[in-house]
């Protein structure tokens, strides 16, 4: 689940419903059901059947909140069936990024990238996507204006969580199942890992200025700070059982984080990594995004029929 800042979040329901999901953050509505079906052709992308169904995965917005890319786990009936384990190797099909326009109320567009892609992040400005392809263990970067691959970097095995630095050069990037976090250098194409010492590193978020880089480590239920001048780790904090996906406030000062088993929703201090607050966030929380215009927390569960939570942060503890 992304907000866009601007009123407006996506969450996306890869497995059961295979749709996309828009909500009003300030009057906490439903606004629309979008259904991940669409023909390739339509936007110029030959190849494919006349109409593909996705499960969207994750989303991103583009800066000014009026596009979201969403990855797309597999197509349905297209390829061999895809599986987190990669069991089917190359039989599986790469697929694509949809693009979806607010103005336009649907998808305006259609961008191919690997085999399973999972997370995906835009540059600060603006220029390029990039897309973690979990089963060809690479980094899929691509023009945004044009929706062209230029590079595909090699990385290791799982690529998850991605986080490109102000300077649009620097990227970081998780391989979950390696046990590994890699510096990507986008002008060169050179991947260099430089921390191995946790498991399972899933999510990525940098502070505000691009000076700290946090990241989970689902495997070992903890959150670590790097310093991005030097990739040094600067501290860590236990969490709860498996902490997924996290997101930082918008002034910088507070990291939420969704931990799976537990059923929570943790709150630090961004600076100390301590634990402000620990609240109930329904049966498997998975997604957590922090709305800067209405001062929200929205966690979005794997069970519970896909149920979401709001918490309000503009209330002093």
């Amino acid at each position: 689940m992304v907000s866009n800042g601007r009123g407006l979040a996506i969450a996306n329901n890869m497995i059961y419903r295979n749709n996309s999901t828009l909500y009003d953050t300030q009057e906490r509505e439903l606004v629309q059901e979008l259904d991940a079906t669409l023909n390739p052709a339509d936007f110029g992308v030959e190849g494919y059947p006349d109409e593909v169904t996705g499960a969207p995965v994750e989303a991103v917005w583009t800066v000014d909140g009026e596009y979201a890319y969403v990855s797309q786990y597999r197509f349905r009936d297209y390829g061999a069936d895809a599986y987190d384990d990669c069991r089917n190797g190359d039989a599986v099909e790469p697929t694509a990024l949809f693009r979806y326009s607010v103005e336009e109320g649907t998808w305006d567009d259609f961008i191919e990238v690997g085999r399973v892609p999972k997370y995906l992040s835009v540059t600060p400005d603006a220029s390029t996507l990039l897309v973690s392809n979990w089963c060809d263990h690479d980094l899929s970067v691509v023009d945004a204006e044009s929706g062209e691959t230029t590079q595909r970097i090699r990385l290791n095995s799982q690529p998850r969580g991605i986080a490109p630095m102000p300077d649009n050069r620097t990227v970081y990037v998780t391989a979950m199942y390696a046990n590994e976090i890699y510096e990507v250098d986008l002008e060169t194409g050179e991947a260099e890992m430089f921390y191995n010492q946790g498991e399972r590193p899933r999510h990525l978020v940098l502070s505000p200025e691009g000076g700290v880089l946090y990241a989970t480590f689902s495997g070992s239920d903890q959150i670590v700070a790097f310093d991005t001048d030097t990739n040094d780790v600067i501290d860590s904090t236990p969490t709860g059982r498996e902490p997924r996906t996290m997101d930082i406030s918008a002034d910088g000062t507070a990291l939420f984080a969704a931990n799976y088993y537990d059923n929570t929703i943790s709150k630090f201090d961004a600076e100390t990594l301590d634990e402000i607050e620990t609240l109930p966030a329904g049966e498997f929380p998975i997604g957590v995004t922090y709305d800067e215009l209405s001062g929200t927390v929205w966690v979005s569960n794997y069970h519970d029929g896909g149920a979401l939570m709001i918490f309000d942060d503009t209330v002093e503890q």
